[in-house]
């Protein structure tokens, strides 16, 4: 390798990699175990192993996902940082849909019957919904 390669190499801080994917985080959330991945990388773990991949301790697949969103707006500002080395900045993610979430817009679309509650749920693929109020 030559000096101007050395030079043209971006160090990326540790901390903005997710353990279980090893690349960049862009959607990071921290389990109840404390431990930080990227949203999607840890919900494909648990679907599959219900266990914090660092700590080993259990973590049910329903197990909350508190966004991290100083790590993700620190991964932002280094990407935009980075921007003219071609390191793409990663987007402001949506906030999934949770439990009371949708609790909410079923009772705020009572009014429009079983049809509106039907046509809001179907937004809702990726979420597992268990009936409970």
């Amino acid at each position: 390798m030559d000096h101007e390669e050395e030079e043209e190499e971006i160090e990326i801080p540790n901390y903005f990699i997710c353990p279980i994917s090893l690349e960049i985080m862009k959607d990071p959330v921290t389990t109840v175990s404390g431990i930080t991945y990227d949203r999607q990388s840890i919900v494909q773990w648990l679907e599959k192993v219900p266990s914090c991949p660092v700590t080993k301790q259990p973590l049910p697949l329903d197990s909350d996902l508190t966004p991290n969103h100083m790590l993700r707006r620190l991964i932002q500002h280094w990407c935009v940082e980075n921007a003219t080395r071609g390191v793409v900045r990663i987007p402001t993610p949506r906030a999934p849909p949770g439990k009371l979430n949708i609790v909410e817009e079923i009772k705020n679309l009572k009014k429009f019957g079983e049809e509106g509650i039907a046509l809001v749920l179907s937004g809702y693929f990726s979420f597992r919904f268990d009936g409970a109020f």
